[in-house]
């Protein structure tokens, strides 16, 4: 982590941790129990951006682990839905198709995150 967003504040932090979820500002406000306005005004911290994003990018990479995991058995029943000659073709191949779309956008969306929190750090490193 950066060493100023490891120095955040506690309501920074939990700001950061609301918005990474995708709370809304209004919601958000109400959760800390401040002004709207006061969140916003947060929310513009860069150290609270940069510690919102960085949270988003673990809740996606735990995502992305679970995917990830679970793709080998789902390839393993739909192997054996493709050998049932019970299943109807269209449904086997619909799940097989919309299996495999979701499985590779994961992993390259994992390896995209990854190559930007490099350069990320790189341009950090450079200022």
């Amino acid at each position: 982590m950066n060493t100023k967003i490891d120095k955040l504040k506690p309501r920074h932090e939990l700001l950061a941790s609301i918005l990474a979820k995708g709370t809304s500002i209004r919601d958000a406000a109400a959760e800390m129990g401040v002004a709207p306005s006061t969140v916003y005004r947060l929310a513009r911290n860069p150290e609270v951006k940069a510690r919102t994003r960085e949270i988003q990018s673990e809740i996606a990479g735990a995502a992305v682990a679970v995917l990830k995991s679970s793709i080998r058995s789902a390839v393993e029943i739909l192997s054996s839905l493709a050998e049932d000659e019970t299943v109807p073709p269209q449904v086997r191949c619909s799940a097989a198709g919309r299996l495999l779309d979701s499985g590779i956008k994961a992993i390259e969306t994992a390896e995209i995150l990854g190559r930007l929190e490099a350069l990320e750090k790189t341009m950090i490193e450079e200022d």
